[in-house]
Order: C-alpha cells, then sequence, then structure tokens
C-alpha cells in the first residue's frame, strides 16, 4: 500500500522490532559458519553455504525494509 501514513510511534516500534531480528539473523550468521567450518563432508557443508546464503538475503531484506518503511 503505497502512500499509507504511518505515525512516528508505529515506525518505531516496528524498527525496534526489526532490529531484534537482524540481531538474531546476524547471530545466526556466525553459527552457521561457525557449523560450516567444522563440517568435513562436502555436501553438508555446500549445505551450510546454501543456508547462509539465504540468510544473509533475508539480513538485506529486513534492513532494507527497514530504511525504507521506518526511515532508518
Amino acid at each position: 500500500m503505497p502512500g499509507v501514513k504511518i505515525n512516528r510511534q508505529q515506525k518505531n516500534a516496528m524498527r525496534v522490532q526489526l532490529e531484534q531480528v537482524l540481531k538474531m539473523q546476524r547471530k545466526l550468521d556466525k553459527e552457521i559458519n561457525t557449523f560450516q567450518k567444522d563440517c568435513e563432508v562436502d555436501e553438508y557443508r555446500n549445505f551450510w553455504q546454501e543456508i547462509k546464503k539465504q540468510n544473509k538475503e533475508n539480513i538485506l531484506k529486513v534492513s532494507r525494509f527497514m530504511v525504507r518503511k521506518c526511515n532508518r
């Protein structure tokens, strides 16, 4: 819904929630990285790589939304 006016209180609340999500996603990224490094099986390592890529895309998506919609 482009053009919908959202009040500052709602934007701030959403930003706080998104910041919490980003914090968890970044922590997950570190965990995945550790699992991938410790993995010896190529097939599993490749799976961790795929999961890490998807997580990074999610981090970017949430960050962009926060910038666009929460003015941050």
